[in-house]
């Protein structure tokens, strides 16, 4: 499904590029996320602080709106805090990756035109896979919200600072699953991070 959905995102941007012909952008990513927890059945689930890595395909329609493909790998532990009475769960590490589709608003500002300060969304799939082998690894729908501020040094070179708040979204909850120490339906789960990286202009 994965694949499926980054070759799909792919050949689409390929053709809006080839009809509209507007600028093309690569921009990696490097974010620190903060520590995050939410209730399960057996207690609390905390996710640790980490690094968070990726890069992001825009295709600037025109000076308001950019649409994006966004992928970024987040490898940290897992803890499980059971309450009194409750038997000890074994934490694992777990890879997070995030594929997702989204759109920026953005404006043009500046006496050279080169700061554009944005806001947008984005929606695919967080994908969760444990070390632990007693742990079920999951894939959801997940939804992201961003901030932040492109400043370009020349035509084609820049960089980018952002801050980002991503969720896995489960039913009308959200959530990630852990075998044997179930989450709500209406758990609910946020991940924030602040970075940033560089523009390079491809087009």
């Amino acid at each position: 499904m994965k694949k499926l959905f980054v070759l799909s995102f792919l050949v689409v941007l390929f053709k809006i590029t080839t009809v509209v012909g507007q600028a093309v952008e690569l921009r990696p990513i490097a974010l620190y996320t903060f520590q995050e927890s939410f209730p399960i059945s057996a207690g609390e689930a905390i996710i640790r602080e980490g690094s968070t890595f990726g890069a992001e395909l825009g295709l600037v329609l025109n000076e308001m709106i950019d649409v994006n493909f966004t992928y970024l790998f987040m490898k940290t532990d897992m803890d499980i805090r059971t309450g009194f009475g409750l038997p000890t769960i074994p934490g694992s590490g777990v890879n997070i990756a995030n594929y997702q589709l989204g759109f920026n608003h953005q404006r043009v500002v500046g006496a050279k035109d080169n700061i554009k300060p944005y806001a947008g969304i984005k929606i695919g799939v967080l994908n969760a896979a444990y070390d632990n082998p007693t742990w079920e690894s999951s894939t959801k729908m997940s939804v992201g919200f961003n901030l932040g501020t492109k400043i370009m040094f020349t035509e084609k070179v820049g960089i980018n600072l952002m801050a980002l708040l991503q969720s896995p979204v489960s039913g009308f909850g959200l959530g990630i699953g852990t075998g044997g120490a179930s989450v709500g339906t209406y758990s609910y789960v946020f991940q924030f991070s602040l970075g940033g990286g560089l523009v390079f202009k491809l087009k």
